[in-house]
């Protein structure tokens, strides 16, 4: 039932994103960009709430290279992560033109719609995936529904992370749980020794794309058990270090 109630949203919303469009040519005489871009904007935003992002306008967005480019929307969650992004231009020009135009100056490829108010292109992961004609309601949606649902890999990664996060979470809380708290205040520089530990062993991901996609294999799972062992020494040795240096206090008074 649901499945069918959100068919029947989808058709609702593009129905009248249609008559929307036609209204606004008829009304202004004018299917410019700028004229009726605001349209399939909020046609975006409405396909975007039911999955808690929002499309922000001309946001700034930072090239491999330096520049800075303003695409018409980007998708935004709560956490500010992007999830995708979104180029209209003008029905008299070459949409694939414009398209190449814009890789050129480094637009985002990883998922981005271009579409001139005719014709709708999606791309993801650097290559054209969907193609749909703006007036085909069906095709539309299946588009708009891929593009919205795109997850990117650092998302996917982190959801995958939190999983197993979970699932080790109560060995690590348990054996936290018996650590005394004048543990906490021995340091290591400026720094709680326990947080160290931890800090040593948890995942980070390799800014390089080469380094990240080869060589990252590194997964806390894998060293939970040896964690865990080295929190209790590290306890163990920070207590009796904390011990000695107040009974040191106490003899030189």
């Amino acid at each position: 039932m649901k499945i069918a109630d959100n068919a029947r949203m989808s058709q609702l919303l593009i129905s009248n994103y249609i008559r929307e469009i036609e209204t606004l040519i008829r009304y202004g005489g004018s299917a410019d960009e700028s004229s009726i871009r605001k349209a399939f904007s909020n046609l975006l935003d409405a396909y975007c709430k039911p999955h808690d992002l929002r499309l922000i306008d001309e946001l700034e967005y930072v090239t491999r290279t330096g520049g800075k480019i303003y695409p018409d929307g980007t998708i935004k969650d709560a956490l500010r992560l992007t999830h995708g992004y979104w180029e209209a231009k003008d029905e008299a020009d070459d949409l694939d033109e414009e398209i190449a135009k814009k890789h050129a100056k480094g637009y985002p490829t990883d998922n981005i719609l271009f579409e001139d108010s005719k014709t709708a292109v999606l791309i993801q992961n650097d290559r054209e995936v969907m193609r749909a004609n703006m007036r085909d309601a069906a095709a539309l949606d299946r588009l708009i529904t891929s593009f919205v649902g795109f997850e990117r890999p650092e998302v996917s990664d982190f959801r995958r992370a939190v999983e197993k996060f979970k699932d080790d979470l109560p060995k690590v809380l348990e054996a936290l749980r018996g650590i005394p708290p004048e543990a906490r205040d021995y340091k290591l520089g400026n720094r709680c020794a326990l947080e160290w530990v931890l800090d040593q062993y948890k995942e980070k991901k390799p800014k390089d794309p080469t380094i990240r996609e080869k060589f990252d294999t590194y997964r806390f799972a894998d060293y939970k058990e040896k964690v865990i062992g080295l929190l209790r020494r590290v306890t163990t040795v920070s207590v009796e270090t904390q011990r000695i240096m107040q009974a040191m206090k106490r003899a030189a008074r």
